[in-house]
């Protein structure tokens, strides 16, 4: 990604690609690359694993996600 790619991200109040949870899958749009403001996304642990943690993650701008905080084990 570029300087001024990130910076646009940035004061536009955009986040990139939400985080990646092993052995998990998450709801809404799978590629997108700008998520807005405010953004909610729900991970799920997949069959024969237990979730550990929170669950949900928000795009809070500046290119941040907040969470998961979350483990998906057996």
């Amino acid at each position: 990604m570029l300087v001024s790619d990130l910076l646009l991200t940035w004061f536009e109040g955009k986040c990139g690609e939400p985080p990646v949870v092993e052995h998990a899958t998450r709801d809404g749009p799978v590629g997108q690359k700008n998520y807005p403001l405010g953004t909610q996304l729900t991970y799920t642990c997949a069959p024969g694993y237990s979730l550990d943690g929170f669950f949900r993650a928000m795009c809070v701008g500046e290119g941040r996600w907040v969470g998961p905080r979350l483990t998906c084990s057996r």
